[in-house]
Formats: C-alpha cells, structure tokens, sequence
C-alpha cells in the first residue's frame, strides 16, 4: 500500500509539473503576468485530470484514453513553445509535431496520418489566426490523437498488471542483475544465491517440468496435443529452424533496439536475416536443482523447473525484479 501511495504522489508530481509548463507555454505568448495564470490553471487542471482518471481505473488497466490525450498535448506544448523561440514558423511546428507523434504510433498508418494532421492544423491556424507555436503543437496533437482513436479502434498494445502472492508464481525468479551485462550467466549466479545445484546444458528437459502447471481457470492442459506437452516437458528432444522476416518499417527500430539494447544487455538479440541464422545458432536450457539437504531444498523451491536459456541469441528474458510479486 505505501508503495502505491508513493506511485499516486509521483504520478501527481509529474502531472503538476507538466501541466504548469504546459499551461505557461501556452499563454505565455501574452505576456508574464498570462504565462504565470496559465502555468497555475495548466497544473491544476492536469493533475485533477490525472488524479480522476487514476481514482476511475480499474487494476489490470490503463488510464482511460481523454487522460493520456491530456497528458499527450500538455507534452507537446512547451515543445511547440521551443520550437517557435528556435524560430520555426507555425506551419513548420506542425508538421513537425505530426511527424513526431506519427512515429510514436509505429504503425505506418498513423506515421503517415500525422504530417497530414499537422499540416492541416498548422494551415487552419495561419490562415484563421496566427496562433503561437505552443498552441500548434497541442492543437496538433489533440487532432491526432482524436482522429486516430476514432480511426484505428483495435488497441494497438493491451498492457496488463495484476499483484498476486508469490506463492501462486513459482515461476517467477526474484533475481536483480548486478552489472549492466546480464546474458545468460545469471542461471548460474541464481543457483549460487539460493543453494541449488546448477547444470549447464541439461539432456532432456522442458521449459517446465510438468505441463499441468500452467492449469488455470481458463486452460485445461488436458486438452491439448501430446506433442504440444512433449515440446513443453522435453523440450531439448526437438530442433527449431529459424526463417527471419521483419516488415521494412520495423527493421530500423530493430537495429537501433539491437545496438542500443539487446547487444550491451545480451539479451532479445535475435537474428536480422537467414545469413545471421545460417552461421549457427545454439540453444540450451540450464537447470537448477535442490540440493539433497532439507534447508536447501526448501530455499530453491522456487527454482525446480529448469529455466530456458539460449547463450546465442540471449532471447530469454532475465528476472529482473527483487521481489516475487507479479505486477
């Protein structure tokens, strides 16, 4: 509970500061004594905006759509102000900041959809009134976010969170990461912690150790193929082959993630094209097992299924939290 009331305050804190630089961006073009007015009613408003839409949401959600707006074009405000004291024109601040939350949007629909939405705002606004630049960018991304709410209804990116005891997730491996590299070595430092016996490259294993833990209220492993349960319980019996293909407008946030990221980190780094994937690529999966006193045992109880790893491409997923809580 504290640790929610310090998320709440943080969340409060940062909508306090957005909203009042927000509000003097946009009214400073007025003057001092309009930019000081703006900036108190900008961070008044945000946060009650932030503070209702928090006391509206449910868990396992995110906050409702008209906040994120809000919060979207209280962003973009002082960026426009920028902008404009840079010396970009209107016009230009617009199909900047359409371009920008275009690309925010991944999608090559709505990367397309924001220039287009910027230059129409930017044109209405010359033409009708010679708006600040702050003014622009808001309005430009209070267009786009509406236009593209109304236009692509399927959610984009469905995020889920939900705090459960860690007794119901065995699964989940309470284990920080102590340098910035964390590959694969941490199988072996997780074993080290909790007093279990760890195998690099076990025979004929799974990545669980029974496919009847993963029984829930809406899965029934009973029903599903044989096969589907052998590759679950034994995986190392099985060989994978690798085809890449990635869509040409994810190919560059790739390679950015790739280079930035998942090399330095040593984790996600999964290969570009069938070149890559024809100079080998070696999975295993390590395994970390009580050790035959009954106090040992008992620590490593949360680690008795063997946990995948893949030392090549790195594409398991390291546990980063200290704690065994899912959220």
């Amino acid at each position: 509970m504290a640790q929610d009331r310090a998320g709440r305050a943080g969340a409060a804190g940062f909508a306090l500061l957005v909203g009042g630089l927000a509000g003097a961006a946009l009214a400073g073009h007025w003057g001092t004594a309009a930019a000081l007015v703006g900036a108190v009613a900008g961070a008044v408003g945000l946060a009650a905006c932030d503070a209702v839409a928090r006391a509206r949401q449910r868990p396992g959600e995110i906050p409702p759509l008209w906040s994120r707006i809000a919060m979207s074009v209280a962003l973009a405000a002082p960026l426009g102000w920028v902008a404009g004291r840079l010396g970009a024109v209107p016009l230009l601040v617009g199909v900047g900041t359409g371009l920008l939350v275009g690309l925010l949007g991944v999608r090559p629909q709505k990367v397309l959809l924001g220039p287009v939405v910027g230059l129409l705002v930017g044109l209405a606004l010359a033409i009708w009134w010679e708006a600040p630049a702050a003014i622009v960018a808001g309005a430009t991304v209070l267009a786009y976010r509406t236009l593209s709410a109304l236009i692509f209804r399927d959610p984009q990116v469905s995020l889920l969170a939900e705090r459960v005891s860690a007794a119901d997730l065995p699964f989940v491996v309470p284990l920080a990461a102590r340098t910035r590299y964390v590959g694969t070595g941490y199988v072996r430092d997780l074993a080290a912690a909790i007093g279990g016996d760890f195998r690099a490259d076990a025979p004929d294993v799974g990545i669980v150790a029974s496919f009847d833990e993963l029984a829930g209220p809406g899965f029934d492993p009973s029903g599903v193929d044989p096969r589907v349960r052998e590759f679950y319980e034994h995986t190392t019996r099985f060989s994978l082959d690798i085809v890449p293909e990635w869509r040409l407008w994810v190919r560059p946030g790739y390679l950015l993630y790739r280079s930035l990221v998942a090399r330095p980190l040593g984790q996600a780094n999964v290969p570009m094209n069938q070149r890559e994937t024809q100079r080998g690529i070696r999975s295993r999966i390590d395994t970390i097992s009580p050790r035959a006193t009954a106090s040992s045992a008992s620590a490593a109880g949360s680690a008795l299924s063997p946990i995948p790893t893949n030392p090549s491409t790195s594409v398991s997923t390291p546990p980063t939290g200290t704690r065994a809580e899912g959220t």
